[in-house]
């Protein structure tokens, strides 16, 4: 009777401190998330980019600008974070720069991919997209598809390293020779406007971008790109955080979506050249790109 006494109490106590064990762990958590947002407030965040016009980028007297960057800055303000820097940084180079904690989210209009949905949290997309081509003044190759690069092998375009532009003109059969491929958008651009190519591949609102102020360049127009099941493929894009700082995404994201989806955020698109075609529609959900 005695031993069976002994081993019922040290049941008992082996489930005290499980239990203990898991409070202790989820008081950490919720704290260490709470602390997280508490920090921030008092010392600001530091987001990282890669200097892509219209979504973030330095203008000329060194302060940030883009419709990424204004989106964040409004919705952490109202979290009661009130400074946010900017560090630039090639765009292959900006999820290891997350993870090594050089800064603490990304707000560069980077594309929700399922790979990259193992590396990062993402919020609910903010945008979408789909490709565009940007051409010298006149289009003098009269490019107006990746089917018309893939059939005149003469054509050279510029495409960013790791850009989905790039890949989707791979994937359109455009061949690796015709391709050169720059670390950022500006030296795609400046390999254009000097003749070393004959279009820059980029989203259709950076096309734009650049056209709009540039009067040497234009957008082709039409032009098609990567086409799935014989239509335009649509790309989405969104803010991206530490898998450990899931619950500033949250914090974040809930924010976020208040003002995507108000005339709010069009006002914000407008001052960078976009519209209310750039808005994803509010069924569009982050676990289902994830998974595309």
């Amino acid at each position: 009777m005695a031993t069976h006494s002994r081993q019922m109490r040290k049941h008992m106590l082996r489930t005290l401190h499980i239990f203990l064990a898991l409070a202790f762990l989820t008081f950490s958590s919720s704290s260490f998330a709470g602390a997280r947002l508490d920090d921030a407030k008092k010392s600001g965040l530091t987001l990282g980019f890669s200097n892509e016009p219209p979504f973030a980028f330095k203008q000329a007297d060194g302060s940030l600008a883009g419709s990424d960057y204004d989106l964040a800055k409004l919705a952490f303000n109202r979290l009661g974070v009130e400074r946010i820097e900017g560090t630039v940084v090639a765009f292959g180079s900006l999820i290891p720069g997350l993870q090594a904690k050089r800064f603490d989210f990304i707000a560069t209009g980077l594309y929700i991919l399922p790979a990259r949905c193992l590396q990062v949290l993402f919020t609910e997309p903010n945008f979408t997209v789909q490709e565009g081509l940007l051409v010298r003044k006149g289009n003098p190759k009269q490019i107006h598809s990746l089917d018309d690069i893939v059939k005149h092998e003469d054509i050279k375009v510029g495409g960013n390293i790791s850009g989905q532009p790039t890949q989707n003109a791979v994937k359109a059969g455009v061949k690796d020779s015709q391709i050169t491929r720059f670390p950022d958008i500006p030296s795609n651009v400046a390999s254009l406007k000097a003749g070393r190519i004959d279009g820059a591949l980029l989203i259709s609102v950076t096309a734009r971008w650049n056209a709009k102020n540039d009067p040497t360049l234009e957008v082709a127009e039409p032009y098609t790109g990567l086409l799935i099941d014989g239509k335009p493929k649509q790309d989405y894009g969104a803010f991206a955080f530490r898998k450990e700082d899931s619950e500033l995404r949250d914090a974040f994201n809930a924010e976020m979506l208040k003002i995507v989806h108000s005339s709010e955020y069009v006002e914000i698109l407008k001052k960078y050249g976009m519209t209310q075609n750039e808005v994803p529609a509010a069924d569009v959900k982050l676990d289902t790109l994830c998974k595309q």
